[in-house]
């Protein structure tokens, strides 16, 4: 399951004409498209820790989005939070890293679950 919602995701960043990914190991990396000029960004996420911030993010945004399946509620947030951090980005907050509940603080920009 978490492979189709990473495979998921990774379709709403292709289809968004905002972003670009390729692979960097765990890091997928989003550059904009030809004539824009919004800086690289390296998300940093594999297939399970995106299954696990899902999860714990379903029950607050299941019933905000009804029509879908909890963790796919949860998914389009994420991809909302994901493209607002690439309008806002810049070359000095390269990195963006999902954070699950507990998880110590690195450096770099995080997305933080719950």
């Amino acid at each position: 399951m978490d492979d189709e919602l990473f495979a998921m995701l990774l379709e709403q960043l292709e289809e968004a004409g905002e972003v670009a990914p390729e692979f960097d190991g765990d890091v997928i990396v989003l550059r904009g498209q030809p004539g824009q000029s919004a800086p690289e960004l390296r998300l940093h996420l594999t297939p399970a820790l995106l299954g696990r911030v899902l999860r714990d993010l379903a029950p607050d945004y299941a019933p905000v989005f009804p029509l879908l399946e909890p963790l796919e509620a949860a998914l389009v947030v994420l991809w909302v939070h994901i493209m607002a951090a690439v309008e806002e980005s810049s070359p000095r907050a390269a990195d963006i890293e999902l954070c699950p509940p507990g998880a110590a603080a690195p450096a770099s920009r995080r997305l933080r679950a719950r």
